[in-house]
């Protein structure tokens, strides 16, 4: 039977070699299987107790989030119905033709003076812008009246201011008057009367003297005169050419040529 020191000296030894092995110093605390308290080791000086802090609870898993339901797919806007084409207007109805108009006639109404000028002053300017010949006015007259007979045929100083001729012509017992305006041809004026019954006629081709006895009336009469007036007519069986010249001061000459053969007839001063 061994000696019960032998046995105490294996405990010593045991007690510095388990610690050596496990890798705890002596004295740590040793966990019971069981979850107890924690029992010193045979030896070791036991170090104040701890107090074991609180347990956390474990947080439970959340939930996995269910799938979000898929979007139902946006149904296909319908496509709209197309605009009805605008109706093209309808085109607008055509006018019915204009009937031709009849040449407008002027109403017998003296035209507004283009310069007022006293007697005498600034005549020669006015008739040098004359525009219509004899010639011109005669056939205005017979567009008119494409039979009757021209008996005599006018230019005249309206109101100091303008120059117009007076045609003046008849068909059996009906007589015709018409007023042109010397600068443009327009008729101012339309008459009817009776006829008295004196014949003769002047022709278009007497006209054409005109001119020249108006020239010679003015170196007649010499400078400061100018055309008045003058009138182409029939009188006693001939056709006499009349020419009123005014002067300075209300001077005035008038001649009388026989229109056909351009001789001097008479001077009145």
């Amino acid at each position: 039977m061994k000696k019960p020191g032998g046995v105490l000296s294996l405990l010593l030894a045991l007690a510095f070699i388990l610690p050596a092995c496990t890798g705890r110093p002596p004295g740590a605390e040793v966990q019971t299987p069981t979850g107890g308290a924690p029992v010193a080791e045979p030896g070791s000086t036991a170090a104040p107790e701890a107090t074991p802090a609180s347990r956390v609870e474990p947080v439970s898993p959340t939930e996995p989030l269910s799938p979000t339901d898929p979007l139902s797919p946006t149904e296909p806007l319908s496509p709209s119905e197309p605009l009805s084409p605008t109706e093209p207007a309808s085109p607008p109805e055509p006018l019915s033709p204009t009937e031709p108009m009849s040449p407008a006639r002027p109403e017998p109404a003296e035209p507004t003076a283009r310069a007022s000028q006293a007697p005498g002053a600034g005549v020669r300017g006015v008739y040098a812008d004359i525009k219509v010949t004899p010639e011109q006015a005669y056939d205005l007259f017979k567009g008119l009246y494409p039979t009757a007979q021209v008996k005599q045929l006018e230019l005249d100083l309206q109101d100091h201011a303008y120059y117009a001729y007076e045609v003046e012509g008849y068909e059996g017992n009906t007589e015709y008057e018409v007023k042109i305006d010397a600068l443009d041809a327009r008729i101012l004026k339309q008459e009817q009367g009776r006829h008295d019954g004196s014949g003769g006629e002047v022709l278009r081709a007497d006209l054409a003297r005109i001119p020249e006895l108006i020239t010679a009336a003015l170196q007649d009469a010499g400078a400061g005169f100018s055309v008045k007036d003058w009138e182409a007519a029939v009188k006693r069986g001939r056709v006499v050419f009349q020419v009123e010249l005014l002067g300075q001061g209300g001077r005035e000459i008038e001649y009388q040529f026989d229109l056909q053969t351009g001789d001097l007839l008479q001077k009145d001063v």
